[in-house]
Formats: structure tokens, sequence, C-alpha cells
């Protein structure tokens, strides 16, 4: 947790010396663990990967802004705030990759072996897209062991590559015209960070890998492809949320400070009448603020559906596609989910039927924390349907209804027109 501001928001000059740190050092002085430790979740990839490509990424990108701030803005002028501003830029891509179905207009067995690769694109493109012009608008004065004093050019290198011990920050003019020295940055960082493997393995899929290549070397056309879309669709929403937060802030300081001399004038509480109205809910930051843990469960679900092993609308499925969304029939779609987590070395055994129910009802939990659920009368969060069979009713299930499943899986089969949502009788959950 930040305790301390090193960059002075007002000139956006460094207050002191600043120093060259250490990916752990970054961490902890730009407070940045917890969006690090939810990229994991978001990912959603095999730990081999995560921890040989993501994660040496990640610390490289780290060393190489340092602690430097994001110049345009107040929310993160302070120190470490280009870093964030990426990796809150990058989680709301991977958010956004979720609800797509990638390789575009790609078969269904497609869909399945590649998921992963277009899963670290939109990763490794968000991450990387946006640095150019936040440095072109600082200049970065560096100090070695010795003394010696030199302008930072990051064509050359991190910081700590060329031998910086210490550096100061400053704001600069002409921007715009610096930015072009600075196009081919990002596509750079890529040759220098991406492990050659996964270069390689990437460079497989020759449509991405030309996407990739386009966006992260400015080719304008490369904003309308698949992955482009996502990591713009993020960059328009992490601005805009700055924006908002920006002005929210300074509306406060205006005119929040007299209605509370107002109120204490008149001895007087705030009535709701006096609070003011909730804004519209974004479904976007909805998405953003769901559990890390409902994120992971419904890209595990997304990619069992796209790749077959995930039955929909079959006889006993857990999966059923119904008039109000998408039916996870529970407990049987959680213990699923959990067998799965074992599997893949994310979770310890389970020892008894009593910590397997918990660690059901905790998953379940988190999904309905999400609000991604459709809810019925009285708050009921478990629904129930009648099975039927020639018109005839013959059994029920219960479940979660997700609303709008198309944000997780697309396309998805017809409605089973053999569920019927029956009505809450006050006892279903």
């Amino acid at each position: 947790m930040r305790t301390e501001t090193d960059v002075d928001a007002s000139t956006g000059v460094a207050a002191r010396e600043l120093p060259v740190l250490k990916f752990r050092g970054i961490i902890t002085r730009s407070g940045a663990a917890a969006l690090v430790d939810s990229l994991r979740v978001r990912l959603g990839l095999p730990r081999e990967i995560y921890e040989s490509a993501v994660q040496p990424a990640i610390e490289a990108y780290a060393e190489f802004v340092q602690l430097l701030p994001e110049a345009t803005s107040t929310t993160h002028s302070d120190s470490g705030g280009l870093f964030r501003r990426a990796l809150e830029r990058t989680s709301l891509a991977l958010d956004y990759r979720r609800g797509k179905i990638l390789p575009p207009d790609a078969v269904p067995e497609a869909i399945g072996e590649q998921s992963h690769r277009w899963t670290y694109a939109v990763f490794i493109a968000a991450l990387l897209h946006d640095v150019a012009a936040p440095i072109a608008r600082l200049r970065v004065t560096m100090c070695d062991r010795c003394g010696g004093v030199a302008l930072w050019d990051p064509h050359a290198g991190s910081l700590s590559e060329l031998g910086a011990m210490r550096y100061r920050v400053e704001c600069i003019d002409g921007a715009a015209s610096q930015a072009r020295i600075f196009v081919e940055l990002p596509h750079l960082l890529f040759m220098r960070f991406v492990p050659l493997f996964i270069q390689e393995w990437l460079a497989a899929d020759a449509t991405l890998a030309r996407e990739l290549s386009a966006l992260l070397s400015g080719v304008p056309a490369a904003r309308q492809s698949a992955i482009g879309a996502l990591v713009l669709r993020a960059h328009g929403v992490t601005a805009g949320r700055t924006a908002k937060a920006e002005h929210s802030t300074t509306a406060t300081a205006i005119i929040a400070e007299p209605q509370d001399l107002k109120r204490e004038a008149h001895g007087q509480k705030a009535t709701d009448a006096q609070r003011p109205m909730p804004t519209h809910v974004n479904a976007e930051d909805v998405m953003a603020r769901a559990p890390d843990a409902a994120h992971h469960f419904m890209h595990w679900l997304q990619g069992g559906i796209a790749d077959r092993s995930i039955p929909i609308n079959e006889a006993n499925a857990w999966v059923h596609v119904v008039a109000e969304g998408m039916l996870l029939v529970s407990p049987r779609v959680f213990r699923e989910y959990l067998k799965g987590l074992v599997a893949e070395g994310n979770s310890g055994p389970r020892s008894s039927s009593s910590h397997d129910t918990e660690a059901v009802k905790a998953i379940q939990r988190e999904l309905l924390r999400s609000g991604w659920h459709l809810r019925g009368k009285q708050g009921i969060n478990m629904l129930t349907y009648q099975v039927t069979s020639r018109g005839r009713g013959v059994s029920r299930i219960h479940g979660v209804v997700i609303r709008h499943p198309e944000r997780f899986a697309n396309p998805l089969p017809p409605a089973n027109s053999g569920l019927v949502l029956m009505p809450v009788t006050g006892d279903a959950e």
C-alpha cells in the first residue's frame, strides 16, 4: 500500500530522485499487488504457461516503466500510475475476451485448441499497446552509480539495463510530435519481453500473428481487428473512468463542502431525499467488479462449452439454455468445476463430503455475488424448472440462471423447450 507520493501531480515532476527498483519493490511502492494477482485468475491459463510466459512479461514491463506516472491522468499521476493503468486496462480487456469467441469464425474444434493462444495475445496486446504515448509526455533523467547523468532513451533498454540507479521525471511539451518517435516501442517491447518459444507459439496462428503485429506496430486498420477491438474498448473504458473520477473529485471539492456547512447550520442529518440518486449501472462495470472466483468459474464454463466437454441441453446435462438465460444446475455444475481445479492442481484434495459441500457453497456464493444471475420473486437466487416430456412434467431441476449468456458463450444452441420455469412458492431456495 502506498504511503507517500513521489510525483507532484500539479507539475508532473518527481518530488525527489526515485530509485530504480526490481519487480517486488515496484509492486510494493505502486500498490499493484492485487491487480497482478487478479490477472492470473482472469487469464485462466495453465500454471506452466503463466509462470513461463505471463509472469516474466509482467515483471519485465514493471521494471521498464518503474514508478513512472500517467502524466495526463490525475488519478494515475502518482508513483507507479503508468504500471497500474496498464494492469487495469489489461484486466478489462481480458474480461471482454471472455465474452468473445476467438479465433473468429472458427469451427468449435479450433476454438478449443487455440483458446489459450488468443487469450495470451489479448493479454500482451493490452499490456503493451498504450505504452508509447505516456512515455512520450515524460522526460526521464537517469543517474548512474558514479553520479553520471543522462536522458533515458526507452529504445536503448530499461533504466536498470542502462546502469541507472536513480532517476527524475518531468512532463514535457510537444508530446504529439514526440509520440511519433515511440510508435514502434510496443512491438519492440514485445520482442524483448515475450519468450521466444511463446513468440513461435503465437506465430503458428497466422491470423493471430498478423493482427497482433499490426496492432503493436501502430497500424490504424488493426484497431478494427478482433484483438484490436477488445484492447481499444478496454482503453476507452479505463480512460472514461479516469475522466469521470477526476470530474467527480473536482465537483466534490466545489459543492460538497457548502452543503455540509448547510447541514451543520440547520442541525440536520442527510435524508434519503437529499442523497444523490444512484447512477445507471453500466454492464461493463458490473463485469469488472465481479469477484475473481466468479470470473474464473465462467472462464472454465466458457472453455468447456467451446470444446464441447460440457454438454448443453442434453439428458442429465448440468447446463441448459432456457428462455430466461443459461441455467446452471446446482450443485452439480459447481462440483464439476471443483473436480477440474483438483485435476489441474489448483486445489488440494478434498478429505470429506462436508468439505466438498462447503467448497460448492463457496463458489456458488461467489457467482451470486457477481450479479450476473436472474433473481426470482422475493429475491430468490435458485430457480426451479419443470422437465417435461410429451407435454407432461416428469421431474424438476434447480439452479442459477445467468442473464444474457451471450456475454460468456456465443453462439449458443436454442432454448431447451423441455424446461419450463416454475413459479416461486416461497421455499424454492
